[in-house]
């Protein structure tokens, strides 16, 4: 999966270098899951599905229930589908109920 993101960020870190060269830097992309800019955030989400796999569902759950921007609930609820797990078809279940 490739997804491209056009970043014009205010960010002074080099994030193209984070990408290629330190993908794997788990504390660096949980810090950007509070940064203010979507965009950010949304990167830190495919970012840390990558790394953490299973173990970041309940996050995500978390993000794609309060988090105000729709993109970035969006990249939360793909990253639920690419796990295939419970809690996605709890959240497409009650989606499809109206409840969300």
């Amino acid at each position: 999966m490739i997804l491209l993101f056009i970043l014009k960020s205010k960010s002074e870190v080099d994030l193209n270098k984070k990408i290629s060269l330190e993908a794997n830097d788990e504390e660096f992309w949980r810090k950007l899951l509070k940064s203010t800019e979507p965009e950010l955030r949304s990167l830190a989400i495919v970012q840390l599905s990558k790394i953490l796999d299973h173990e970041f569902i309940p996050v995500l759950v978390k993000i794609y229930k309060s988090d105000p921007s729709y993109n970035v609930r969006t990249h939360a609820l793909y990253a639920l589908a690419a796990t295939d797990s419970d809690e996605f078809k709890e959240i497409l279940s009650l989606f499809y109920k109206g409840s969300i």
